[in-house]
């Protein structure tokens, strides 16, 4: 199992910061797919954060990042490992997909006159329908 400071951009563990760290990685391992999701927040964060404190401030920098790790950590540990799955799978680089172009979502054809709204409404317009 990775460790989350081998990984960059991810603030250095101390004692202090061993729990937190712990969570995580028993999170990690259940849905590893929030790893990269976890590294680009991070990443982000520390940048945001260097901007506003100076690139200097690194220990700063690092214990402001646990703590949001932290709070991540008990919002994610807050819901039902399936909901945990589901945002994974949602934000998981989706390799080999490409997006579907707008102008494809139109219609080819027309909607048959059999399927018309106006005509669906009518008993046994549709097979299978028991209006």
């Amino acid at each position: 199992m990775r460790r989350l400071e081998t990984q960059s951009g991810f603030p250095g563990a101390s004692s202090e910061t061993a729990v937190v760290q712990d969570r995580w990685e028993s999170l990690l391992g259940k849905t590893p797919r929030l790893r990269p999701w976890l590294s680009q927040m991070v990443e982000r964060r520390r940048m945001v954060l260097a901007e506003r404190l100076g690139r200097d401030a690194g220990a700063e920098i690092d214990r402001l990042l646990w703590s949001d790790l932290g709070r991540w950590l008990r919002d994610f540990e807050a819901l039902p490992s399936y909901a945990v799955s589901a945002i994974a799978l949602e934000i998981a680089p989706r390799r080999g997909l490409r997006r579907m172009p707008r102008a494809s979502w139109k219609r080819s054809s027309p909607i048959p006159p059999s399927l018309s709204p106006t005509t669906a409404s009518r008993p046994g317009c549709v097979p299978g329908w028991n209006l």
